[in-house]
């Protein structure tokens, strides 16, 4: 059941209620992008945009903004990573 008119906002709100259960769960890892663009897109067949390819890509870069992670720069993840397990293990 969709809470939005427009499918956007929708994929914002997907997104964000993923990365939350992730974070809450603490599974957040390097693979999290990956996982919840394969989630809210399953199969091959792009819907809004040209391929297939581009629909997850955009998925993964909300999802790397949800966990504050600069789109630009992949290195900074696993710090994030370690610093969200750190956290947790206290």
């Amino acid at each position: 059941m969709s809470l939005f008119d427009h499918e956007a906002r929708q994929f914002k709100f997907d997104v964000l209620r993923e990365v939350s259960k992730r974070s809450f769960e603490g599974k957040l890892n390097e693979d999290t992008c990956d996982e919840v663009a394969n989630l809210l897109i399953p199969g091959k067949r792009a819907d809004f945009r040209c391929c297939i390819y581009k629909e997850k890509e955009i998925i993964r870069q909300r999802t790397r903004m949800a966990m504050k992670i600069n789109v630009r720069s992949y290195v900074s993840l696993m710090q994030h990573v370690m610093a969200v397990a750190s956290i947790k293990s206290r």
